[in-house]
């Protein structure tokens, strides 16, 4: 969906005794639609409302990327990605520049990538490609308050990684990303592992990822809330699932679960709370131009805030697409997401990063 790379040039230079090329791509993806939700909270109760929405299958960006061949399978690689909403023309992610994506570094045919820089998790990369949310649907699909990064909307700071290349199918991944305080190696640090296999048809992955002090300083891991629907004291987030493709349908789960200690920021504040995932997507391709998709997903919580009380807040979410490509570039949707609040929880909360949820 209209990942087109919009410009592309190539620059070459040889000599007798060596070849080097060097490339730079100017790519962007262009989302708009109207959006009509119903149920809203307002001031003077419950209401409906149409507004004009920046996507949400696609995040609107630019960037340019690069490599260098350095020779012997070896490149010189960078990344510099702009989010930004096309409906106001204002930047996204905490206003920053390149706020979706900013690093640099190596890439080799024998071993893999290292790169540091802001960058996406192994949670984002191993588990969003096993949702709908992280697939085709964009942020209205996501988890309640996207709490397991299924839809990329948290980036580390500050971090290095590493991506092997496949060994047999597998393929492994790790992140740390640094606190940047003397005397305080703990405080608002990330780190993550991932793997993933896939064997024809078939597809696993596993992901683990743990931030500790979350926006506790401004040139951590995590630097504010902009990267984080919580500000905790610890995050930690599980989670595993496959997909299946036979013919022109993919199948996938999932599960994840996500654990926060002594939240100080978000939608809940307490002093516990455990988010459990459970989703079932696919999508079918009826001809190469139109494909529907969609899914369920059950989120069961527990929530407590210290004296032995505890609360079991759930949620319930289908979420529907058709989309229809008009040309390789451009492409028309619908989509609708419904969410229920059941057991304990007080209220629905459809996901949409850049504002405020639904």
């Amino acid at each position: 969906m209209n990942k087109s790379v919009l410009c592309a040039f190539a620059l070459a230079t040889s000599s007798s005794a060596v070849f080097a090329q060097s490339s730079v791509t100017l790519y962007g993806v262009l989302d708009a639609g109207l959006t009509y939700a119903s149920n809203v909270a307002t001031s003077a109760g419950r209401g409906r409302v149409l507004s004009l929405s920046d996507g949400p299958p696609q995040a609107n960006r630019w960037g340019l990327k690069g490599s260098e061949d350095l020779g012997g399978g070896l490149k010189a690689i960078f990344q510099l990605e702009s989010g930004f909403n096309i409906a106001t023309g204002a930047s996204q992610q905490g206003s920053r520049e390149f706020g979706r994506q900013a690093f640099m570094g190596l890439t080799s045919n024998n071993w893999g990538s290292f790169t540091m820089g802001r960058q996406y998790d192994p949670v984002a990369e191993f588990l969003g490609p096993l949702t709908a949310n992280g697939t085709y649907g964009g942020a209205f699909f996501s988890h309640i308050f996207d709490n397991d990064n299924t839809d990329y909307n948290r980036r580390a700071d500050n971090s290095v990684k590493f991506r092997s290349v496949a060994y047999s199918g597998v393929v492994v991944e790790g992140l740390y990303g640094f606190s940047n305080q003397p005397g305080a190696f703990d405080t608002n640090r990330t780190y993550s592992l991932a793997a993933s296999y896939t064997n024809g048809a078939i597809s696993f992955a596993g992901a683990y990822q743990q931030i500790n002090n979350s926006g506790a300083n401004s040139d951590g891991a995590i630097s504010s809330s902009a990267d984080s629907a919580f500000v905790s004291s610890r995050q930690r987030v599980f989670g595993f699932g496959g997909t299946y493709t036979v013919g022109s349908l993919k199948a996938g789960a999932m599960w994840s679960r996500t654990v926060y200690n002594d939240i100080t920021s978000g939608a809940i504040i307490a002093n516990y709370l455990r988010l459990d995932n459970f989703e079932v997507n696919a999508r079918y391709n009826f001809t190469p131009s139109l494909y529907v998709g969609g899914g369920y997903t059950f989120t069961n919580g527990r929530e407590s805030n210290g004296g032995g009380n505890s609360t079991s807040p759930k949620w319930h979410q289908v979420n529907l697409i058709v989309d229809y490509s008009l040309s390789k570039r451009t492409d028309v949707f619908a989509l609708a997401a419904f969410q229920k609040a059941a057991g304990d929880a007080t209220f629905a909360s459809i996901y949409y990063a850049g504002t405020s949820p639904v």
